[in-house]
C-alpha cells in the first residue's frame, strides 16, 4: 500500500486516482484500494494472499483455474 504520488487511472475501474490516495501496485498496474479484489469472487486481498494478474484482472489463488477456464485461457 503506497501513496500514488501523481494523478492517473485505476487499472480496474478506469477512474481517476488522485496523488494523495492510497493505492496498490502490481507490476505497472495501479489500483484503488477498494478495486484491489478478485475479479471472480470479489474478495479483497490481505497481506500474504496469493493471486494472479491476468491483463488488468486480479484473480485469487482459489479462483485461478475456473477464471482461466471461463475466459477461454485453457
Amino acid at each position: 500500500m503506497v501513496l500514488f504520488g501523481q494523478d492517473g487511472l485505476c487499472a480496474s475501474c478506469d477512474k481517476r486516482i488522485r496523488a494523495y490516495e492510497m493505492t496498490m501496485r502490481v507490476k505497472d498496474k495501479v489500483y484503488h484500494l477498494e478495486c484491489f479484489k478478485c475479479a471472480a469472487c470479489q474478495k479483497h486481498f490481505c497481506v500474504g494472499d496469493r493471486y494472479l494478474l491476468i491483463n488488468s484482472d486480479i484473480v485469487c489463488e482459489q479462483d485461478i483455474y475456473e477464471w482461466t477456464k471461463i475466459n477461454g485461457m485453457i
